[in-house]
């Protein structure tokens, strides 16, 4: 599997430029929606934008991805603050497939220095963190809140760090801030089968299966002050349960 991983990665990598190059002019109506204050239609369109070009990459690996729990998506217009596990660099392909709106991303720092990702980070209104440094986390999160109450869904990985793997991190408490200070629902996410795509063989593996859960979202603002405290760990069970089920028991509401 390794070997094969290796000799489709070159092939990815030509498939992903030119999915890379070839979608730099569909970023030119975005910006000129923003420019002249067509917030809405620029939203509506880069949530296709985001969309498409997530599948386009998981079409250039090969990806056979699937998505189960639509039917917990929130119905009403709701402040939305997704929380997920966070096992490969195909994350934020996979989530921004499978969710019907437009979420932006809190991101490490170093990804919004790579050359024609950090335009599409931009579109998806991601913003930068450095866990490293106490204040600017701190930043980071205050922007998330504006964005979350300014009606755009944010997405945070409360591991902070990816597992690269099957097994997951504890969730960091600080995470969850992000949701409280917004006022948020809290929709559980899990990503299952990402890593094998890239960070199991450190290569491009065609064919792997993915599969997102949605979970029932929780309101943040009915919870006491121990629920707050207890809220980590219960849903780290969560969506740490939705790992665990066989592959003949995960049916999925749509397939990529």
């Amino acid at each position: 599997m390794k070997v094969f991983a290796i000799l489709y990665t070159p092939i990815f990598l030509i498939l992903a430029l030119g999915v890379t190059l070839l979608s730099l002019p569909l970023f030119i109506p975005f910006y000129l929606m923003k420019a002249v204050r067509l917030e809405k239609a620029a939203y509506a369109y880069g949530k296709q934008l985001g969309r498409f070009i997530g599948s386009l990459y998981m079409l250039s690996g090969l990806v056979l991805f699937s998505v189960k729990g639509r039917k917990n998506l929130p119905k009403k217009n709701r402040n939305i603050c997704v929380m997920s596990n966070h096992q490969s660099y195909a994350d934020i392909a996979c989530i921004s497939i499978a969710l019907p709106f437009r979420a932006g991303f809190v991101a490490k720092n170093v990804l919004f220095k790579v050359p024609l990702l950090n335009i599409w980070l931009k579109v998806l209104n991601c913003v930068g963190i450095d866990r490293a440094n106490p204040r600017a986390s701190v930043a980071a999160i205050m922007q998330g809140v504006k964005n979350i109450k300014g009606g755009f869904p944010m997405v945070i990985f409360p591991e902070a760090t990816r597992s690269c793997g099957n097994e997951m991190r504890r969730f960091r408490s600080g995470s969850f801030k992000l949701a409280y200070k917004s006022d948020s629902l809290i929709l559980p996410v899990t990503i299952d089968g990402a890593y094998r795509i890239i960070e199991k063989h450190m290569a491009v593996l065609p064919f792997q299966r993915v599969r997102v859960t949605i979970h029932p979202p929780i309101d943040s603002t009915q919870l006491s002050h121990e629920e707050k405290e207890a809220l980590p760990d219960q849903l780290w069970e969560l969506v740490n349960g939705a790992l665990k089920i066989p592959n003949t028991e995960k049916m999925a509401d749509k397939v990529f």
